[in-house]
C-alpha cells in the first residue's frame, strides 16, 4: 500500500508529461506568433499552467494529445502515461508516447526480485517521492526566505501616493503583495522615467499579475524536477513583462517610446537586475525588452482578430483531453481480453525465469477494484510455485475467484514446470489485512479442467484462443464450456473428465 506522498508524485509525473507535451505546442505556436503582440504568447502560457496545477480535464473530440498514441484517460479525466501502480508492477513499463523513449526508461526499471518482500521499483518510488518533496520544501523555503527579506527591507519605505511608495534600499522598481499590491521606486527614479515605470507597474496590478506569478511559481515547485517547466517560468515572465510593454508604448508618441527604453536601459545599467524575488515582479530581461519596444507597431484590427482565435482553437486543443472509445455492448471476443502474441512471445519452461513470469502476470486481466502487487516464485524446490499478491481500493468488494481461476488455467498452460498459483489478496483497511482473502490450485487442478495437459493448448495461437474461450466461460456458462471442450480435438474425448461445475469442483479438489 502506497504512501500518500508516493501517489501524489505518480500523479504529477504524468500531469509533468501531459505538459511538456503541451509546453512543445506552445513554444511551436509562440515562434509563429513572434510578430504578434506578446500578450498572446503570454495567454498561451496559461494553457500549460492549467496542465501543471490541474490533473484532470474535460474530453474532447479534437484533443491534439490524442495524436499521442499512448495517451490514455483514467476515470478520473486523468492523463495515464505512467501507471499509478508502477511500483507495484511485475514487470514495470511507463508508455510516453515516443517508442524510443520507452525503450530506454523501461529498459532501465527494475523489474520484481524473486522471494523479495518488496518490488525494487517500489524502493525507486518512495526514494524519488522523497527527493521531490525536498526539492519542493528547498524552493519554498527560498521564496519565503527571499520575500521575507524583501518585506523586511521595503518596511521603512516612505508612502508618497496611492500605493506607491519610495525607498533607497532598493535599486529597481517592482511590485509587492498580495491582497494590497504596492509598488516601489528607487529613490532616484524622476520625472518622465518614472511616469513610464509607474504605467507599467500599474498594468501589471490590473492584469493580476501579482496572483498569476506566484501560482506559477508554485507549479515549478510541483515540477522543479522537468527543465521543460523551468525554461516555461523564464520564457513566461519574459513575455509578461513585453506585454506590459507594449500596453506601455501603444498610446505613446515616437519620442515617448524612445524615452521609455532609455528608462528601461538605466535601469540595466545596474550591476543587479533580477527579480528581488520569485513572487514579485522586478525589471529583468531589459535587452531583450528595449529590442521588443524599438521595432513593436500595434497590428491591425484583422490581425488581432485572428491572433485570437488562433489562441482560443489552440487553448482548446491543448488543455482538453482525448475521448476514450466509446464502450460496446456486443459480445466481446474472449482472446480480445488477452493479448494472444504476448501471451506466446513470453512462454517460458522454466518458473524462474522471473521477467517472462511478470510479464504473463502483467498481461492477465484483474477484477476491478483490485490491483496487482509483487510476486514470489519458489523454485527452489517442487512442488515449483507463483504467489502473486494483490490490494483492494474498495473495504466492501466481495471478491469472486472466477478471474483468478481462468488466469490460473493460462499460467499453467504457459509456464512449463509450473506445479501451484496462489493468489492473495490484501484489504486497503489495515485491521482486514490480518484476514486476506487466498486462492490456490494446483495443476492437477486446471487439467481436470480441461481434462488434459493444459501445457497442449500453448503450442500455437489458435489452440491459446481455443483456451482462452473456454477459461472465459467459467463461472458463467458451464454448459457452453462443457460443449467447447467437446468440440476441440486435442485429446481422446476418453481421456477428458467433464466438470459439471469448475469452480465448485476445484473447491472440492483443494479441500480434499
Amino acid at each position: 500500500m502506497g504512501l500518500f506522498y508516493e501517489d501524489a508524485f505518480m500523479t504529477v509525473l504524468n500531469m509533468s508529461v501531459t505538459a511538456s507535451y503541451v509546453t512543445l505546442a506552445v513554444l511551436a505556436a509562440r515562434f509563429f506568433l513572434r510578430k504578434a503582440p506578446k500578450l498572446f504568447s503570454y495567454a498561451l502560457w496559461s494553457i500549460v499552467l492549467f496542465r501543471l496545477i490541474c490533473p484532470v480535464s474535460f474530453s474532447s473530440g479534437f484533443s491534439l494529445l490524442g495524436l499521442i498514441g499512448s495517451y490514455q484517460v483514467d476515470n478520473t479525466f486523468s492523463a495515464q502515461y505512467i501507471p499509478r501502480k508502477i511500483g507495484l508492477m511485475a514487470v514495470p513499463q511507463v508508455n510516453t508516447g515516443i517508442d524510443s523513449v520507452n525503450a530506454g526508461i523501461n529498459a532501465a526499471l527494475p523489474a520484481a526480485t524473486p522471494y523479495a518482500s518488496i518490488n525494487p521499483m517500489q524502493v525507486w518510488i518512495s526514494l524519488a517521492g522523497l527527493i521531490w518533496l525536498a526539492g519542493m520544501v528547498v524552493l519554498l523555503g527560498y521564496a519565503i526566505l527571499s520575500y521575507q527579506r524583501l518585506v523586511s527591507r521595503i518596511s521603512t519605505a516612505t508612502w508618497v501616493e496611492d500605493n506607491i511608495y519610495e525607498t533607497d534600499l532598493i535599486q529597481t522598481p517592482f511590485v509587492c503583495g498580495f491582497i494590497k499590491p504596492r509598488i516601489y521606486l528607487p529613490l532616484r527614479i524622476t520625472g518622465r522615467e518614472r511616469e513610464y515605470i509607474l504605467r507599467h507597474e500599474q498594468i501589471h496590478i490590473k492584469r493580476l499579475d501579482y496572483l498569476i506569478k506566484p501560482i506559477a511559481y508554485f507549479a515549478l515547485v510541483i515540477h522543479w524536477f522537468n527543465p521543460l517547466i523551468w525554461l516555461c517560468f523564464s520564457l513566461f515572465s519574459k513575455d509578461m513583462e513585453m506585454s506590459c510593454d507594449e500596453r506601455v508604448v501603444e498610446t505613446a508618441e515616437t519620442g515617448e517610446v524612445v524615452n521609455y527604453s532609455s528608462s528601461l536601459l538605466a535601469l540595466a545599467a545596474q550591476k543587479k537586475m533580477p527579480s528581488p524575488t520569485p513572487l514579485a515582479f522586478g525589471e529583468s530581461n531589459v535587452k531583450a525588452r528595449i529590442k521588443n519596444i524599438l521595432s513593436y507597431r500595434k497590428p491591425p484590427y484583422w490581425a488581432l482578430s485572428v491572433s485570437l482565435i488562433a489562441v482560443l482553437i489552440l487553448a482548446v486543443l491543448l488543455a482538453s483531453n482525448p475521448m476514450n472509445e466509446p464502450q460496446t455492448s456486443s459480445p466481446q471476443s474472449a482472446a480480445s481480453l488477452y493479448n494472444v502474441e504476448y501471451l506466446l512471445n513470453n512462454k517460458t519452461s522454466y518458473v524462474g525465469n522471473n521477467s517472462k513470469v511478470g510479464a504473463l502476470l502483467n498481461e492477465m486481466p484483474l477484477p476491478e477494484g483490485i490491483t496487482r502487487g509483487n510476486f514470489v516464485l519458489s523454485t527452489d524446490n517442487p512442488p515449483y510455485g507463483l504467489t502473486s499478491y494483490y490490494e483492494l481500493e474498495d473495504d466492501s468488494l466481495q471478491v469472486s475467484e472466477d478471474q483468478f481461476l481462468r488466469n490460473s488455467i493460462l499460467l499453467f498452460a504457459l509456464i512449463d514446470n509450473l506445479d501451484q498459483v496462489t493468489h492473495t489478496g490484501f484489504w486497503h483497511n489495515k485491521l482486514l489485512s490480518s484476514t486476506p482473502f487466498q486462492f490456490s490450485y494446483t495443476r492437477a487442478d486446471a487439467e481436470r479442467v480441461v481434462g488434459g495437459d493444459v501445457r497442449q493448448f500453448a503450442k500455437d495461437p489458435e489452440s491459446l484462443e481455443e483456451l482462452i474461450e473456454v477459461v472465459k466461460l467459467l463461472g458463467s456458462d458451464t454448459t457452453q464450456a462443457q460443449a467447447t471442450l467437446k468440440g476441440l480435438e486435442l485429446y481422446p474425448l476418453s481421456e477428458r473428465t467433464m466438470v459439471i461445475s469448475p469452480i465448485a469442483a476445484l473447491r472440492h479438489l483443494t479441500d480434499r
